[in-house]
């Protein structure tokens, strides 16, 4: 599971993953979801480690 805040969007946006949308209902959010799923397994990554690091990416915290 991530937490989509609008830094996952930019960044998942930017990966080509999913455009940003002004407004995000339930039911895209978790359709976002299964896309950084289906990303994260496709660059081989765990999904906590590519929400933690495009989080970092944009917050330097």
């Amino acid at each position: 599971m991530a937490i989509l805040d609008r830094h996952m969007l930019k960044n998942l946006n930017l990966l080509g993953v999913e455009k940003i949308l002004s407004s995000l209902p339930k039911h895209r959010y978790f359709e976002i979801e299964k896309k950084m799923m289906k990303f994260a397994s496709k660059i081989n990554i765990p999904m906590s480690h590519l929400n933690l690091v495009l989080w970092y990416k944009d917050t330097g915290v």
